[in-house]
C-alpha cells in the first residue's frame, strides 16, 4: 500500500512546478484522516517546506488538528507566539487546501 505522505509530496512538488510561492505567504495542503492529520506547508525561502503530523482528535491539547498545525507552523515561520485562545492570523497565508479521508475510510470498513 502506498503511504498518503507519498501523495502529499508529489502534490506539493506539482503545485510548486505550476505556480511559485508569493513572497512572504505560506501555502497549506492538509489531509485530515480518522487517526492523523497531515499538514504540508510551502514556506517561502525554504524549498523543503514543512510537514507535520498530528492526531486528528486530541482534545487535551487542541480543539482542531488542522488549525493547530497551521498555528504551529505560523509560529515557527514568524517567530511570534500565537495563543490557542486567539484566531489564527491569516495575513501570512496565501491559501489552504484541505481534504479528508474520513468518509472514504468509513466506507472501506463497511464494505470489507
Amino acid at each position: 500500500m502506498i503511504s498518503p505522505s507519498f501523495f502529499h509530496h508529489k502534490i506539493r512538488n506539482l503545485l510548486r512546478a505550476i505556480v511559485s510561492v508569493n513572497e512572504g505567504k505560506l501555502r497549506f495542503c492538509i489531509d485530515k484522516g480518522g487517526t492523523f492529520t497531515d499538514i504540508d506547508a510551502e514556506i517561502p525561502g525554504k524549498p523543503e517546506g514543512k510537514v507535520m503530523k498530528l492526531l486528528s482528535v486530541d482534545p487535551s491539547n487542541y480543539e482542531d488538528a488542522p488549525v493547530e498545525g497551521i498555528r504551529r507552523i505560523l509560529e515557527d515561520f514568524t517567530g511570534n507566539k500565537i495563543p490557542r485562545t486567539l484566531k489564527v492570523p491569516t495575513d501570512n497565508i496565501e491559501w489552504i487546501r484541505m481534504g479528508t479521508t474520513v468518509a472514504t475510510n468509513a466506507l472501506m470498513n463497511i464494505c470489507s
